[in-house]
């Protein structure tokens, strides 16, 4: 038996990747990874390049032929750096930052109730992230009413997004030209979604932004959440959103989808854990990794093979296989599941009955191989 806190976690990743071969982009991502002298600095710019002349079919080319996941996040690191340029400012040294708060939004206890996805009071979540101190030096702040989905943020171009951070004007119309979608409420137990709340402000180029002034959540978390609850808050709906701190638009999507996922997993983990508990005692937690691209956690019991509670965590483009790991085996400790199985290698996608296949304690054998 071994206890969350003594697991070592070491999966293949599952996930598509591309050759490499030929992009100038992955040779530069590739040589930044080795701590080539410039290298980073080079790629850098050459994204700048690319975004401020619209070629960005040119960086879609980039990620498509990233060969794994450390490459691909270092593109995404320098296309952030490339657009956040602080020698973009203008002549006051003054610069437009883009940014997209994510906002997981808990709900249940009222099927068929739909949450708008347009607030009617975005004015107060303004007036609360300035009284709390979230805008540090930036001026001409402004937030979209709209909430908006991750699709919505990963489809928009770099070279958009680059604009935008050239002019308050562009900033503010494209954070207000972006759609809000309905949340649906489909089950009475509660489940987590996704939206984000996309803004703009001017902020010294050499001084924080409003990404990072506004880091510290603590200040200002509690005050966003209750009012975002008031404003969306129905009959007989259990309610809780979630705001967190707010990234650059490039990488706000992929930061979202890790938050998401982590409220997922806490809301399965401790619904499940009391039903085990209270009727046939102590799970066992089983790790395993599958070729379609999920991390599956499966709960069950050694008394009863037909015990088995399963989640699965759908690894994002740019998850970090050892965080998503790391998330994982810290709840699984703080709920005080003391045997955790990790299965090495990659599993099946389905199980013999074409379903999707969580394993079981009873799955495994002596050694903590699956049993074909």
């Amino acid at each position: 038996m071994t206890g969350a806190a003594d697991v070592q976690v070491e999966w293949l990743d599952p996930r598509p990747y591309g050759s490499g071969r030929d992009n100038p982009l992955v040779a530069l991502a590739t040589a930044s990874a080795a701590a080539e002298r410039g290298a980073q600095v080079r790629l850098t710019a050459r994204l700048r390049e690319l975004a401020a002349t619209g070629d960005d079919a040119a960086i879609d080319a980039a990620f498509a032929a990233a060969p794994d996941q450390r490459v691909r996040s270092l593109l995404l690191a320098a296309l952030k750096a490339a657009i956040d340029d602080p020698a973009s400012a203008d002549a006051d040294g003054l610069l437009a930052r883009v940014f997209a708060m994510p906002v997981v939004v808990v709900a249940g206890g009222r099927p068929g109730a739909v949450l708008p996805g347009v607030l009617p009071d975005v004015a107060t979540i303004s007036a609360l992230l300035r009284e709390h101190g979230a805008l540090g030096q930036t001026e001409n702040f402004g937030l979209a009413s709209t909430l908006v989905t991750a699709e919505a943020l990963e489809a928009l171009p770099p070279s958009v997004v680059y604009r935008w951070t050239r002019s308050i004007g562009e900033s503010e119309a494209g954070a207000r030209a972006l759609e809000g979608t309905d949340i649906l409420v489909d089950a009475v137990e509660e489940q987590a979604h996704l939206r984000f709340l996309v803004g703009a402000g001017v902020a010294p180029a050499q001084g924080l932004s409003f990404v990072e002034s506004a880091s510290r959540i603590g200040a200002w978390g509690m005050p966003v959440t209750r009012a975002l609850a008031a404003q969306l808050g129905q009959d007989g709906l259990s309610l809780l959103p979630l705001p967190r701190p707010p990234k650059s638009l490039v990488v706000a999507a992929a930061a979202g989808r890790f938050a998401v996922a982590e409220t997922r997993l806490h809301l399965f983990v401790s619904s499940v854990l009391r039903k085990l508990r209270a009727s046939v005692g102590e799970p066992v937690a089983v790790l395993s990794v599958h070729a379609d691209g999920d991390v599956r956690i499966g709960l069950s019991s050694p008394f009863d093979a037909q015990v088995l509670h399963g989640f699965r965590w759908r690894l994002g483009a740019f998850d970090d296989l050892g965080e998503v790991g790391h998330s994982i085996l810290s709840l699984l400790r703080d709920c005080r599941i003391l045997d955790v199985r990790v299965v090495p290698g990659l599993q099946p996608d389905h199980d013999a009955a074409g379903g999707p296949r969580c394993l079981s304690i009873h799955d495994l054998g002596p050694s903590g191989e699956v049993r074909c």
